[in-house]
């Protein structure tokens, strides 16, 4: 992901002295994670399985350490870095997005009351109204929802519905 990355050099910038920053991301169906030096297995994996068992979505995480060399041994390395991780999630704001599609959904005069009802019932924001020979609406559905409200106004229009995905 290229603007985690960005945000990875900066970080690595500001701390420049820093042995080891160690990371984790996971956005969409992407994933990465990264020792960063210390040894295979003991930093960016544990602070993936961190993100993955948070619940979060397209998050990442940098652990910085300062201090290099294997004094806390393999088990006090994973140890340290997955309290880092659950202790910054614990602490941290997060936001809540939820993703949208947008769509344009066209249709005559006399199937106003068959959109509405499914608009209403889907939740659908709407963005704009065109009304010409025919109307044409444009909103904003939640990605998760895309496929049955094709379904279900495609079904209650019998097929006179025309929605097109922006």
């Amino acid at each position: 992901m290229k603007d985690f990355d960005e945000k990875l050099n900066e970080i690595r910038k500001n701390h420049h002295l820093a042995n080891h920053n160690c990371f984790a991301y996971k956005f969409e169906k992407e994933f990465r994670f990264s020792d960063d030096g210390e040894p295979s297995g003991t930093a960016g994996k544990p602070i993936f399985k961190v993100l993955e068992f948070s619940g979060l979505a397209n998050v990442g995480l940098v652990v910085t350490r300062y201090f290099g060399g294997t004094l806390l041994g393999i088990g006090g390395l994973v140890k340290a870095y997955t309290d880092s991780a659950k202790i910054t999630l614990e602490t941290a704001t997060t936001k809540t997005v939820v993703l949208q599609k947008k769509f344009e959904l066209i249709f005559p005069y006399e199937l106003t009351n068959i959109a509405m009802k499914n608009i209403d019932f889907f939740g659908v924001k709407v963005i704009n109204t065109f009304y010409g020979n025919s109307t044409k609406l444009v909103g904003e559905i939640r990605l998760n929802l895309v496929d049955e409200f094709a379904k279900t106004i495609f079904e209650n229009s019998l097929g006179k519905l025309k929605i097109n995905y922006l």
